[in-house]
């Protein structure tokens, strides 16, 4: 169901009302499984390049060290705007989480 998040944050609560809140959790859920302990994250980086990609956005990997690349997406909109997203992943310890 669209709109289900909370937020008071106008311009953000208006780009969440976009999104669907199934479709959250399971890109939640399919994060969860990729394995990626500290130092290993690429699988993770190359996910969400191509997803980020397939969703129209101009995404590119940064390498910030060897085999440890960011992703950097931005999607153009009217009037010279833009969405800019940088996804720096986090650490988590030995990388195991599970969903339920």
């Amino acid at each position: 169901m669209s709109g289900s998040f909370e937020c008071k944050d106008k311009l953000t609560g208006d780009l969440l009302s976009y999104l669907l809140e199934d479709e959250v959790l399971t890109l939640a859920k399919r994060l969860i499984e990729i394995p990626s302990p500290t130092e290993f994250e690429k699988e993770v980086a190359l996910f969400l390049h191509a997803l980020l990609k397939n969703e129209g956005f101009d995404a590119v990997l940064q390498e910030v060290s060897p085999g440890r690349p960011q992703v950097i997406a931005k999607l153009a909109g009217s009037g010279g705007t833009a969405i800019w997203i940088t996804i720096q992943l986090p650490r988590r310890g030995n990388g195991i989480l599970t969903s339920r």
